[in-house]
Protein backbone atom coordinates (compact mmCIF):
# COMPACT_ATOMS: atom_id res chain seq x y z
CA UNK A 1 0.00 0.00 0.00
CA UNK A 2 1.07 3.56 -0.82
CA UNK A 3 1.75 6.42 1.89
CA UNK A 4 -0.08 9.35 1.18
CA UNK A 5 2.81 10.75 2.45
CA UNK A 6 5.11 9.75 -0.49
CA UNK A 7 4.36 12.65 -3.23
CA UNK A 8 6.29 11.02 -5.45
CA UNK A 9 4.39 7.62 -5.43
CA UNK A 10 0.75 9.12 -6.49
CA UNK A 11 2.68 12.02 -8.82
CA UNK A 12 0.98 11.16 -12.68
CA UNK A 13 4.14 10.18 -15.67
CA UNK A 14 4.03 13.28 -17.65
CA UNK A 15 2.25 12.80 -21.32
CA UNK A 16 3.92 13.68 -24.23
CA UNK A 17 2.76 16.91 -25.75
CA UNK A 18 3.33 18.56 -29.42
CA UNK A 19 6.13 20.50 -30.02
CA UNK A 20 5.58 24.50 -32.29
CA UNK A 21 7.19 22.79 -35.32
CA UNK A 22 4.66 19.68 -35.22
CA UNK A 23 1.83 21.79 -34.93
CA UNK A 24 3.04 24.07 -37.60
CA UNK A 25 3.80 21.14 -39.85
CA UNK A 26 0.17 19.75 -38.93
CA UNK A 27 -1.77 22.86 -40.27
CA UNK A 28 0.31 23.79 -43.52
CA UNK A 29 -0.72 20.03 -44.44
CA UNK A 30 -4.32 20.93 -43.32
CA UNK A 31 -4.04 24.67 -45.28
CA UNK A 32 -3.11 22.45 -48.25
CA UNK A 33 -5.79 19.49 -48.02
CA UNK A 34 -8.17 22.41 -48.08
CA UNK A 35 -6.75 24.20 -50.72
CA UNK A 36 -6.70 21.14 -53.04
CA UNK A 37 -10.25 20.23 -52.26
CA UNK A 38 -11.79 23.77 -52.55
CA UNK A 39 -12.20 23.49 -56.13
CA UNK A 40 -14.29 20.03 -56.01
CA UNK A 41 -16.39 21.70 -53.32
CA UNK A 42 -16.97 24.72 -55.60
CA UNK A 43 -17.99 22.81 -58.48
CA UNK A 44 -20.54 20.14 -56.64
CA UNK A 45 -22.17 23.74 -55.19
CA UNK A 46 -22.01 24.62 -58.85
CA UNK A 47 -23.87 21.79 -59.87
CA UNK A 48 -25.89 21.11 -57.62
CA UNK A 49 -27.54 24.55 -57.97
CA UNK A 50 -27.86 24.46 -61.92
CA UNK A 51 -29.38 21.18 -61.02
CA UNK A 52 -32.10 22.49 -58.71
CA UNK A 53 -33.20 25.34 -61.61
CA UNK A 54 -33.43 22.66 -63.75
CA UNK A 55 -35.99 20.89 -61.25
CA UNK A 56 -37.74 23.91 -60.66
CA UNK A 57 -37.69 24.74 -64.30
CA UNK A 58 -39.40 21.49 -65.55
CA UNK A 59 -41.77 20.74 -62.59
CA UNK A 60 -43.44 24.10 -63.04
CA UNK A 61 -43.50 24.12 -66.71
CA UNK A 62 -45.05 20.81 -66.64
CA UNK A 63 -47.33 21.76 -64.22
CA UNK A 64 -48.26 24.59 -66.45
CA UNK A 65 -48.66 22.49 -69.70
CA UNK A 66 -51.09 19.97 -67.38
CA UNK A 67 -53.18 22.58 -66.30
CA UNK A 68 -53.46 23.88 -69.88
CA UNK A 69 -54.91 20.70 -71.00
CA UNK A 70 -57.78 20.37 -67.95
CA UNK A 71 -58.86 23.98 -67.73
CA UNK A 72 -58.65 24.17 -72.28
CA UNK A 73 -57.46 27.84 -71.78
CA UNK A 74 -53.95 29.05 -72.62
CA UNK A 75 -51.46 28.94 -69.50
CA UNK A 76 -48.61 31.41 -69.48
CA UNK A 77 -45.37 30.69 -67.62
CA UNK A 78 -43.78 34.11 -66.99
CA UNK A 79 -39.72 34.34 -66.75
CA UNK A 80 -38.49 37.19 -64.59
CA UNK A 81 -34.63 37.97 -65.00
CA UNK A 82 -33.68 40.21 -62.67
CA UNK A 83 -30.52 42.35 -62.63
CA UNK A 84 -29.91 43.15 -58.76
CA UNK A 85 -29.98 41.04 -56.92
CA UNK A 86 -29.50 38.37 -60.10
CA UNK A 87 -31.71 35.67 -58.98
CA UNK A 88 -33.97 34.93 -61.45
CA UNK A 89 -37.86 33.97 -60.57
CA UNK A 90 -40.93 31.93 -62.41
CA UNK A 91 -44.86 32.03 -62.23
CA UNK A 92 -47.92 30.49 -63.82
CA UNK A 93 -50.48 32.78 -65.14
CA UNK A 94 -53.83 31.55 -66.66
CA UNK A 95 -56.05 33.32 -69.09
CA UNK A 96 -59.17 34.47 -67.90
CA UNK A 97 -62.34 31.82 -67.31
CA UNK A 98 -64.80 33.55 -70.52
CA UNK A 99 -67.68 31.97 -68.33
CA UNK A 100 -66.89 34.53 -65.67
CA UNK A 101 -67.20 38.01 -65.46
CA UNK A 102 -63.24 37.99 -63.73
CA UNK A 103 -60.89 39.83 -66.13
CA UNK A 104 -57.75 39.03 -64.42
CA UNK A 105 -55.52 36.37 -65.31
CA UNK A 106 -55.50 33.30 -62.41
CA UNK A 107 -52.59 32.87 -60.82
CA UNK A 108 -51.04 29.67 -60.35
CA UNK A 109 -48.06 30.09 -58.87
CA UNK A 110 -46.68 32.61 -56.51
CA UNK A 111 -42.72 33.50 -57.84
CA UNK A 112 -40.73 30.68 -57.71
CA UNK A 113 -37.24 31.63 -57.17
CA UNK A 114 -34.29 29.91 -58.38
CA UNK A 115 -31.20 29.60 -56.33
CA UNK A 116 -29.01 32.21 -55.87
CA UNK A 117 -25.96 32.52 -58.63
CA UNK A 118 -28.07 30.90 -61.44
CA UNK A 119 -29.04 32.49 -64.44
CA UNK A 120 -31.51 32.17 -67.47
CA UNK A 121 -28.55 33.55 -70.16
CA UNK A 122 -29.34 34.98 -73.55
CA UNK A 123 -25.82 33.98 -75.43
CA UNK A 124 -26.82 36.07 -78.23
CA UNK A 125 -28.92 33.27 -80.51
CA UNK A 126 -31.89 33.51 -81.93
CA UNK A 127 -33.37 30.10 -80.65
CA UNK A 128 -33.23 30.64 -77.20
CA UNK A 129 -36.39 30.53 -75.42
CA UNK A 130 -35.85 33.37 -73.03
CA UNK A 131 -34.24 35.17 -75.58
CA UNK A 132 -36.58 37.61 -77.85
CA UNK A 133 -39.70 36.76 -75.44
CA UNK A 134 -41.45 40.24 -74.70
CA UNK A 135 -44.73 40.06 -72.41
CA UNK A 136 -47.02 41.62 -75.11
CA UNK A 137 -47.44 40.23 -78.72
CA UNK A 138 -50.39 41.45 -81.01
CA UNK A 139 -53.21 39.13 -82.01
CA UNK A 140 -53.60 38.79 -85.72
CA UNK A 141 -56.11 36.41 -85.31
CA UNK A 142 -54.45 33.72 -85.75
CA UNK A 143 -55.18 30.48 -83.02
CA UNK A 144 -51.45 30.28 -82.81
CA UNK A 145 -50.93 34.02 -81.36
CA UNK A 146 -51.00 34.97 -78.25
CA UNK A 147 -51.66 38.45 -76.72
CA UNK A 148 -50.51 38.49 -72.72
CA UNK A 149 -51.50 41.66 -71.41
CA UNK A 150 -49.50 42.29 -67.95
CA UNK A 151 -52.39 44.92 -66.46
CA UNK A 152 -54.23 41.62 -65.86
CA UNK A 153 -51.39 40.37 -63.83
CA UNK A 154 -52.69 40.13 -60.27
CA UNK A 155 -48.52 40.64 -59.84
CA UNK A 156 -47.29 43.64 -61.25
CA UNK A 157 -45.02 42.86 -64.60
CA UNK A 158 -43.08 45.56 -64.26
CA UNK A 159 -39.25 46.33 -64.86
CA UNK A 160 -37.99 48.06 -61.61
CA UNK A 161 -34.26 48.54 -62.48
CA UNK A 162 -32.60 48.86 -66.11
CA UNK A 163 -32.30 45.87 -68.19
CA UNK A 164 -34.46 43.37 -66.34
CA UNK A 165 -36.90 41.50 -68.49
CA UNK A 166 -40.49 39.71 -68.18
CA UNK A 167 -40.19 36.81 -70.93
CA UNK A 168 -43.15 34.66 -71.54
CA UNK A 169 -43.81 30.80 -72.54
CA UNK A 170 -47.49 29.92 -73.73
CA UNK A 171 -48.72 26.43 -73.37
CA UNK A 172 -52.34 25.80 -75.26
CA UNK A 173 -55.13 23.92 -74.70
CA UNK A 174 -54.18 20.94 -76.37
CA UNK A 175 -50.82 21.09 -74.00
CA UNK A 176 -48.45 22.24 -76.82
CA UNK A 177 -46.47 25.55 -77.33
CA UNK A 178 -48.01 28.36 -78.81
CA UNK A 179 -45.70 31.03 -78.10
CA UNK A 180 -43.07 31.74 -78.81
CA UNK A 181 -43.01 31.03 -81.90
CA UNK A 182 -40.38 29.69 -84.03
CA UNK A 183 -38.99 28.49 -87.27
CA UNK A 184 -39.41 24.58 -87.70
CA UNK A 185 -35.49 23.86 -87.66
CA UNK A 186 -35.31 25.82 -84.26
CA UNK A 187 -35.61 24.26 -81.11
CA UNK A 188 -37.16 26.12 -77.90
CA UNK A 189 -34.35 26.06 -75.41
CA UNK A 190 -33.80 27.61 -71.77
CA UNK A 191 -30.39 28.08 -71.17
CA UNK A 192 -29.35 27.89 -67.51
CA UNK A 193 -25.79 28.43 -66.19
CA UNK A 194 -24.16 30.32 -63.25
CA UNK A 195 -23.02 33.73 -63.67
CA UNK A 196 -23.60 37.69 -63.60
CA UNK A 197 -25.29 40.03 -65.45
CA UNK A 198 -23.51 43.37 -64.76
CA UNK A 199 -24.71 46.81 -66.34
CA UNK A 200 -27.51 46.47 -68.46
CA UNK A 201 -28.71 42.86 -67.71
CA UNK A 202 -25.98 41.55 -70.17
CA UNK A 203 -24.74 38.31 -69.37
CA UNK A 204 -20.66 37.39 -68.69
CA UNK A 205 -19.88 36.04 -72.03
CA UNK A 206 -19.87 31.99 -71.91
CA UNK A 207 -16.56 31.15 -72.63
CA UNK A 208 -15.49 28.85 -75.52
CA UNK A 209 -14.05 26.21 -73.10
CA UNK A 210 -17.41 26.38 -71.37
CA UNK A 211 -19.88 25.95 -74.76
CA UNK A 212 -17.72 22.82 -75.31
CA UNK A 213 -17.40 21.58 -72.00
CA UNK A 214 -20.14 22.14 -70.52
CA UNK A 215 -20.97 24.28 -67.59
CA UNK A 216 -24.68 25.35 -68.15
CA UNK A 217 -27.86 23.29 -68.39
CA UNK A 218 -30.07 22.55 -71.86
CA UNK A 219 -33.68 22.80 -71.61
CA UNK A 220 -35.66 21.58 -74.61
CA UNK A 221 -39.28 21.96 -75.17
CA UNK A 222 -41.62 20.28 -77.87
CA UNK A 223 -43.92 22.51 -79.88
CA UNK A 224 -46.32 19.88 -80.19
CA UNK A 225 -46.43 18.14 -77.21
CA UNK A 226 -45.22 20.87 -74.98
CA UNK A 227 -42.77 18.19 -73.04
CA UNK A 228 -39.66 19.52 -71.50
CA UNK A 229 -36.31 17.33 -71.60
CA UNK A 230 -32.76 18.21 -70.26
CA UNK A 231 -29.83 18.02 -73.13
CA UNK A 232 -26.17 17.54 -72.86
CA UNK A 233 -24.37 20.58 -71.68
CA UNK A 234 -22.73 21.75 -74.51
CA UNK A 235 -23.79 24.29 -77.62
Amino acid sequence: MISPQNPKATRPHPRGAFTLIELIAVMAIITIMLALLAPAVGNFQSTAGRNGAVNILMNTMEQARVAALESGRTVYVVFHRQVFPEQDAIMVLRAPDPTTSKPNYEQLTKWIKLPKGVLLHEIGKTDILAQNMPPTSSSTGSSDEVTLDPSLSPTPLIPKQSGEKFNVLAFNAYGGVSYPTVSPNSKLMLIVSEGVRGDGGTEAVLSTKKETAGGFEIITLRRYTGRASLEVSTL
